[in-house]
């Protein structure tokens, strides 16, 4: 992760410590997913103004899951966005091999 306006990387020791400090830190998975999802609307035929929706849509939606995660239990922020990650892969996988 990528202090927001500093350029200066966060180690894991570093986000862990800002969580104990009640800092939200959201992981460059969540943070910087925006590429992957523009790219998946654009392969749908989505132009520009439907495809930055989708970004804001899904950015938004998975800090919410994200903050969540770590208000209602012990996970880091990393930690719930890696449960999240591994959630989803496994619903994809599934669906699959339906096809």
């Amino acid at each position: 992760m990528i202090l927001q306006g500093a350029n200066i990387p966060v180690t894991s020791d570093a986000e862990a410590e800002l969580h104990d400090r009640g800092v939200l830190c959201v992981p460059d998975v969540v943070a910087n997913s925006g590429g992957v999802i523009c790219a998946a609307a654009e392969y749908r035929g989505a132009g520009r103004v439907e495809a930055f929706a989708e970004i804001d849509e899904k950015i938004r939606a998975a800090t919410a899951e994200l903050i969540d995660r770590t208000r209602h239990g012990t996970l880091t922020p990393r930690a719930a966005a890696i449960a999240m990650a591994q959630e989803r892969l496994g619903k994809a996988i599934a669906l699959r091999r339906k096809f």
